[in-house]
């Protein structure tokens, strides 16, 4: 008799099986779906600013450990400037 599986866990294999295509479809979406769950939330946009930098730090942290012990830094930055470009570009719309 199997274990059951954990729902966590065979949504992640589920990904896994799929083609790039289909994982980059579900991360564009995803993306969306919390860009407006961080306009619902967000009523200071001052604090929007102040995660999108968190965000950007620990990209470069990211990115420095990748870099040390993968030797390679493939994808991580690109996401990273794009979470800050689009809170930078809400906070701008916001302000005029």
């Amino acid at each position: 008799m199997r274990a059951p599986k954990r729902p966590m866990h065979a949504v992640s294999l589920w990904v896994r099986r799929q083609p790039p295509k289909v994982k980059a479809f579900l991360a564009v979406v995803a993306g969306m779906a919390a860009l407006v769950l961080l306009r619902v939330i967000v009523h200071d946009h001052d604090n929007l600013f102040v995660a999108a930098e968190a965000v950007h730090s620990i990209g470069i942290c990211v990115l420095i450990y990748k870099l040390t012990k993968e030797k390679t830094c493939a994808a991580v930055h690109s996401i990273g400037i794009c979470v800050v470009l689009i809170c930078k570009l809400i906070l701008m719309k916001e302000e005029t």
